[in-house]
């Protein structure tokens, strides 16, 4: 009380560098922490991305490199043609998000909000623990090639209905109509890959199997192992198919019974569900890299209270000492 404005520059501070450093714990927390839905988070693991290298022969006989390209995306046959024969895979879900500005209800009611929209698997809803507040969930007889079906969150069911209890009402999207099966309680937007507004059944196409040729596609893959144990065994397991699928591949295309040309797959990437959560900041960084970035953040924001403390004191050892 002696120095208000020093006191209050001193207090001022460490509050503020106290609450930067809990807020940024926090932001990491929801990040890699199990929560509402992605109580399986140490468990699962997502495709991030796939490069490709493409070559044919030229005139001498000898392969050579015509192009490569990359993809975010993957062919979701990906589920039923690889990880369907890969033990201790629990569950596996292909999605693929889109969003509209405009919805329109059974009671003639406009929305022009941006809505969310994620298309999406019975899997979906066993990867992502959901609480379901009305209805039900995807089921296999929902996955036609005209799906008629949405599941939509409590948030958006109480502005368009003033209810959570809206299932059989209808709503329209892009001038199609699909009738309300299940309502969810509403994620938080920091779980970016199980948020949504309305959830839509995919539509996947069959004649179209997974291969080197046709490994990329508009879809993420997410599933879980039946134990976090089992994680790296089944990221082994993917990546001895890759390889056995390139070697039978670039066999068929020495022998001439393969193409015209062969496809080689450079880097196949699927992690563990929460080291992608740590790594999003950049698409360079390692997860150590990420944990030393936010410790010399953290370790910066509180050099400055530690100062502050440390003057507190010493202004007040040297008014004792006198």
């Amino acid at each position: 009380m002696q120095n208000k404005l020093f006191s209050s520059i001193y207090v001022i501070g460490t509050a503020m560098a106290i609450a930067i450093t809990m807020t940024l714990f926090v932001i990491y927390y929801v990040k890699v922490a199990p929560i509402y839905p992605e109580y399986n988070r140490l468990k699962t693991m997502k495709s991030i991305s796939i490069n490709m290298e493409i070559f044919a022969k030229g005139d001498d006989g000898k392969e050579n490199k015509i192009g490569e390209f990359h993809s975010d995306g993957i062919n979701p046959n990906f589920i039923t043609d690889v990880l369907a024969n890969i033990e201790n895979v629990d569950a596996c879900t292909a999605i693929n998000s889109d969003w509209t500005s405009y919805l329109k209800t059974d009671n003639d009611k406009n929305h022009f909000e941006k809505v969310i929209i994620k298309y999406t698997d019975p899997g979906f809803w066993k990867v992502f623990n959901f609480e379901f507040l009305d209805g039900r969930p995807f089921l296999n007889e929902d996955m036609t090639n005209a799906p008629e079906s949405a599941i939509i969150t409590s948030r958006l069911a109480k502005v368009l209905f003033a209810s959570t209890e809206a299932t059989g009402r209808k709503i329209e999207i892009n001038k199609k109509s699909y009738n309300i099966i299940g309502i969810i309680k509403s994620p938080s937007a920091f779980t970016s890959d199980s948020y949504a507004d309305v959830f839509i059944p995919l539509t996947i196409p069959k004649d179209q199997p997974f291969s080197l040729m046709y490994a990329s596609g508009a879809f993420k893959i997410i599933f879980t192992a039946k134990e976090q144990k089992h994680v790296n065994d089944i990221l082994a397991d993917i990546n001895g198919t890759l390889n056995r699928m390139q070697a039978e591949d670039r066999d068929a295309f020495n022998n001439g019974t393969g193409g015209e040309y062969r496809f080689e797959m450079t880097d196949f990437i699927v992690k563990p569900f929460w080291k992608t959560q740590l790594e999003n900041d950049t698409s360079t960084a390692s997860v150590m890299e990420t944990v030393s970035r936010l410790m010399l953040l953290v370790f910066s924001l509180l050099i400055v209270p530690a100062i502050n403390l440390s003057s507190m004191i010493s202004s007040r050892m040297a008014e004792r000492r006198a």
